[in-house]
């Protein structure tokens, strides 16, 4: 597979992995620098980081995972983390003593959650992630890992501000 010459063949090959991408771990992240040449009309220039975004998308489609199916008499784990420009996640369980991947999930930040603050991007990760696993969750044992130890902050905020205060409500 060649890179794309123009801007419509970059909008053909972010179109072909994009029906896939809840296979592929940070899919928003990883191709953000080629949806950002998307967003200019002339298509943009390609850099080293274009070209690595485009080459590191064709080799995960290449070596994806293979996803288990769940089962819900085990534990469930939901990984979550965030970045400048995505949160994302993974629930997986372990099964014969290995952790499996059930499912990816992961999505870009707005531009305006990408000015929040580190622990409130992580917060929402993790909350984005249990809103759309819900119904694999429901009723079930899980535990959710993140990797920013300021989350704790947020259960022992005295004044928290409205936004975190419902946050607060949907994690109770």
């Amino acid at each position: 597979m060649q890179p794309p010459r123009n801007r419509k063949d970059l909008q053909r090959f972010l179109g072909l992995p994009g029906c896939y991408r809840r296979f592929i771990p940070q899919y928003p992240a990883l191709v953000y620098p080629l949806t950002e040449l998307v967003k200019t009309t002339t298509g943009g220039r390609w850099g080293t980081e274009e070209i690595k975004a485009f080459d590191d998308v064709r080799a995960l489609l290449k070596r994806s995972p293979v996803l288990r199916l769940p089962f819900f008499s085990l534990t469930f784990f939901v990984t979550t983390d965030a970045s400048d420009v995505a949160v994302g996640g993974v629930l997986s369980q372990v099964f014969d003593g290995v952790e499996h991947p059930l499912a990816f999930l992961s999505r870009k930040l707005s531009d305006v959650e990408k000015r929040w603050p580190t622990h409130e991007k992580e917060l929402f990760g993790s909350r984005f992630c249990l809103e759309k696993w819900r119904v694999n969750l429901l009723g079930t044992v899980f535990t959710v890992y993140t990797d920013n130890s300021a989350c704790v902050w947020f259960f022992t905020e005295p004044s928290p501000s409205p936004k975190l205060l419902l946050w607060l409500d949907f994690f109770n």
